[in-house]
């Protein structure tokens, strides 16, 4: 779930960070509906916490207290070309690998992806300049909605769920990117927003 304000952590020294896209309440309320309708009793699929969806951009991990006013500023020029910009999810799920090993459970963004890509792009150049690494695999729009234990084969299921689409307006408006924290707890993970970086 998301804090507007810092807490303590366990090392204050390092700070466990990501970028991402946040999603609006009506929006992660109805996926999160959405994928307990279609895989909600398989106790080998665990369905995330609606407050926790979101977009990732950049997954950052451990980064020293002093470093983050750095990142922050590197952060906001990459942003600082970027306009304010719509799209929209997927009718089905996905999962990653694939369907017949699948670990993750996600749902695509399906309208302007490639804007979204583009701050992606735009956020490995900046991070790069100050020494974090860029990412391997190819960079995918999406939202994860579950995790899967010990590679499930849900290749049926997938072809079967569609996402019903009614209730939801399919029109999602990007207009910042954030600076997460991530705190580990045994109920789950906590997410502490660091900065909001507003597009214009």
């Amino acid at each position: 779930m998301y804090f507007k304000k810092n807490t303590a952590n366990k090392n204050p020294d390092t700070r466990r960070l990501f970028i991402a896209i946040k999603l609006p309440d009506d929006v992660k309320k109805y996926l999160y509906l959405e994928a307990m309708r279609f895989y909600g009793s398989d106790v080998r699929i665990k369905i995330i916490n609606f407050k926790n969806m979101h977009i990732t951009l950049k997954f950052i991990g451990d980064v020293k207290a002093s470093s983050i006013e750095g990142l922050q500023i590197a952060i906001s020029r990459a942003m600082s070309g970027f306009k304010k910009f719509y799209f929209s999810i997927g009718a089905r799920f996905g999962a990653f690998p694939n369907s017949s090993a699948a670990r993750i459970l996600y749902v695509p963004v399906s309208n302007d992806a490639n804007n979204i890509e583009s701050i992606f792009t735009k956020l490995e150049q900046e991070l790069a300049e100050i020494n974090i690494k860029k990412e391997k695999r190819k960079f995918e729009s999406h939202i994860t909605v579950a995790r899967i234990k010990n590679e499930k084969n849900i290749k049926g299921l997938i072809d079967r769920s569609v996402i019903a689409r009614t209730g939801i307006d399919k029109s999602i408006l990007c207009k910042s990117v954030t600076l997460f924290e991530s705190h580990l707890k045994t109920t789950g993970p906590e997410y502490i927003i660091i900065d909001d970086f507003e597009l214009k």
